[in-house]
């Protein structure tokens, strides 16, 4: 430690150590603390403790004026004692300047601030001590403060304590007489009550299409047209065929008339005189053969000509005979055969010119796209390709996936809440009509898929791999029309007031009473 000025009385005894101005220091600072104590009645233990860390700098003692040198340590070991005025004397000592300690050597870092009860005496101006002030009594302004501060925080533990204890007794209370509604919930997808497909009934060319994408449209009601040229070509040529053959059928119902019989009757005159004439001249020709005057080939062309007129006498006698014995019955049971063919072909025909005007099968609303339906215009269609889909949206029918373990508590005809992800503040009603009697199993949250994708799983498989539910089905009225086909969201069935430490206990009570028994 630096001092900037000696001490007066140093210069005049001789230059004063460490150790002896250290003694005077401690010495000064135990006697203020002991008059500070007498003072203040009883406030003992605010002065502050000097550490091994914490130097002071005070101002030398005035060395005293009756001569009394400087008490040394004695053989006894007792410390220096050094005389001090009292302040109620008004000895003021001379000020001694000062200023800060240097940093110690071993490394710790000298205190910034200095205690109130190690601080030296106030300086005044003039350079001269002032008056130390009697100390006051901390009890009086600051006890009361911390008392009432202990007792705000007594209050307040006590206050929040009291209220988790009603809060608790009124959740149990709640839990033992209150009752609540058992909502079983899951995943639901949106399908049309009645979905009809308009497809192509026979093949042929879209000529036109008459509706769009949303129309509402009634049963039989044109929804394409297509081309007819084939078809009525073919139609034609059966309604000639049926005419030809209803005609054929009349003549032979009817019978031969006179003049058909009488020009049966000439025919059969006229191939006997060929026949005659035939034979005479064959019986010339003979002659002259026989007597070598005319080649084989002649005679040979005589014996035909004869020949022949034999047979056209004989197809005269025949068909005079069947005029004459009128129609056989096979025949007129062929011709009406046969005129009844070419009706059926017609009437197919006609069905099929009928069905190139393709009409709605129900009432509903057109689903296709307008952009695939005006694709369609001049494409060919085959027999059963499909032109449009028709949905009846005013009700629609919702399928609701419900776990196993709450299928228990689900019956028909109980109320259901539904809730679209398309019309977040929409809420739909509906009851439920059916419970699935099989079982489906849904595949894990991690798997790719949207919610609600059901595939069949083997009953065997794991809990871990897939979740086990079961279809539950409602109707809902939809006559606004809002919900569209494999739209999607969440669904609550209402199976009735339970208490409601049942439902609280419910899952826990199922585990146990199922998994828990299966390890006894």
């Amino acid at each position: 430690m630096a001092w900037n000025k000696e001490p007066e009385s140093a210069k005049s005894e001789g230059r004063l150590t460490h150790d002896k101005l250290l003694q005077m220091v401690y010495a000064r600072h135990l006697r203020k603390l002991q008059a500070n104590s007498l003072d203040a009645g009883g406030s003992f233990g605010r002065g502050a403790i000097e550490t091994s860390y914490t130097v002071t700098t005070l101002d030398e003692p005035t060395h005293p004026a009756n001569g009394d040198a400087l008490v040394t340590e004695t053989a006894t070991g007792k410390p220096h004692e050094t005389p001090v005025q009292d302040y109620d004397e008004g000895a003021r000592s001379p000020a001694v300047p000062m200023h800060e300690p240097a940093s110690p050597t071993n490394g710790h870092r000298a205190p910034d601030a200095v205690t109130d009860a190690a601080k030296p005496d106030a300086v005044s101006k003039n350079g001269e001590h002032s008056e130390p002030s009697q100390s006051k009594p901390d009890s009086s302004p600051e006890k009361p403060a911390e008392e009432t501060k202990k007792k705000s925080r007594r209050w307040g533990r006590r206050v929040r304590k009291a209220v988790w204890v009603a809060a608790a007794a009124v959740a149990a209370f709640a839990l033992v007489r209150g009752h609540a509604e058992l909502r079983v919930g899951g995943p639901f997808n949106v399908l049309p009550v009645e979905n009809s497909d308009v497809r192509a009934s026979v093949d042929g060319v879209v000529d036109k299409i008459y509706v769009h994408e949303g129309d509402y449209v009634h049963e039989g009601q044109p929804i394409a047209r297509l081309t007819d040229i084939d078809t009525r070509a073919a139609l034609e040529k059966t309604e000639a065929q049926l005419a030809e053959a209803s005609a054929k059928l009349k003549m032979q119902v009817a019978g031969p008339t006179a003049n058909e019989i009488e020009v049966a009757k000439a025919n059969v005159t006229k191939a006997e005189d060929n026949l005659k004439y035939s034979q005479i001249r064959l019986a010339m020709v003979k002659r002259v053969f026989d007597e070598n005057l005319i080649s084989r080939k002649e005679y040979e062309d005589a014996a035909a000509l004869e020949s022949a007129a034999r047979n056209d006498l004989a197809v005269a006698k025949d068909q005079l005979n069947l005029l004459l014995s009128g129609t056989r019955p096979e025949d007129i049971e062929a011709t009406r055969a046969q005129i009844e063919q070419f009706k059926a072909d017609q009437r197919h025909l006609g069905e099929q010119r009928r069905m190139l005007m393709v009409y709605s099968p129900s009432d509903g609303v057109v689903a296709t796209p307008t952009l695939q339906l005006k694709q369609l215009t001049h494409q060919l269609v085959k027999k059963g390709d499909l032109i449009a889909k028709i949905f009846d949206l005013r009700t629609v029918t919702a399928q609701i996936a419900v776990d196993e373990k709450d299928i228990a508590d689900v019956q028909v005809d109980q109320k259901v809440v539904l809730r679209a992800r398309a019309y977040p503040d929409e809420i739909f009603y509906g009851k439920v009509n059916f419970v699935s009697t099989s079982l489906l199993g849904t595949a894990p949250a991690g798997a790719s898929g949207a919610e609600g994708a059901s595939l069949p799983l083997p009953s065997s498989s794991s809990s871990a791999a897939a979740k086990r539910t079961i279809l539950i089905t409602t109707q809902i009225d939809n006559h606004s029309l809002l919900l569209k086909p494999e739209m999607t969201g969440q669904a609550k069935i209402l199976c009735g007031r339970r208490r409601a430490l049942d439902l609280v206990t419910r899952r826990l009570a199922h585990t146990i009473k199922v998994e828990f028994w299966s390890w006894l």
